[in-house]
């Protein structure tokens, strides 16, 4: 009986390790890393690449309003365990978003027409757990600041 006991925790606490150095290895793909954290971008005006964010137990703001995507189209990949996320985009944006979340809130309103090619193109990828995301999209950066203190 004790053989079969300290057989079935050794592979528990493999079966931990293993999962640990994956989401490890899987957090160390993102550019941005935060733990009991935040991420704030107030009003970024410059010229946008591809990001990745990846949050555990934080919060991101992202307010890309006056930002141009380079090369006309750009993705970001968010990755978030218990964090509240909040981004605000131009309403001449064509956004499209995907992903998976479990036992989390998304609130999105944006613009997304898949024949409108003329248009900066966003794709949000985002696996979140245990998390709120809001995006939305603006005609101008009063409309917004206007919206959030209602």
């Amino acid at each position: 009986m004790k053989k079969l006991l300290k057989f079935i925790f050794f592979v528990c606490i493999g079966t931990i390790t293993i999962r640990f150095i994956k989401n490890i290895i899987k957090l160390s793909t993102y550019r941005k890393v935060t733990v009991f954290g935040n991420i704030e971008t107030p009003l970024a005006t410059k010229e946008l690449t591809d990001k990745s964010y990846a949050l555990l137990f934080g919060s991101m703001n992202l307010d890309l309003r006056a930002a141009t995507i380079a090369g006309n189209e750009m993705t970001i990949k968010i990755y978030s365990r218990f964090s509240g996320i909040n981004i605000k985009l131009p309403q001449d944006w064509n956004i499209s978003i995907e992903g998976r979340e479990k036992d989390s809130g998304i609130y999105t309103k944006v613009n997304y027409d898949e024949t409108n090619t003329t248009s900066p193109q966003l794709k949000i990828v985002y696996d979140i757990k245990f998390s709120g995301m809001k995006i939305t999209s603006f005609d101008t950066i009063t409309e917004s600041t206007e919206t959030d203190s209602n």
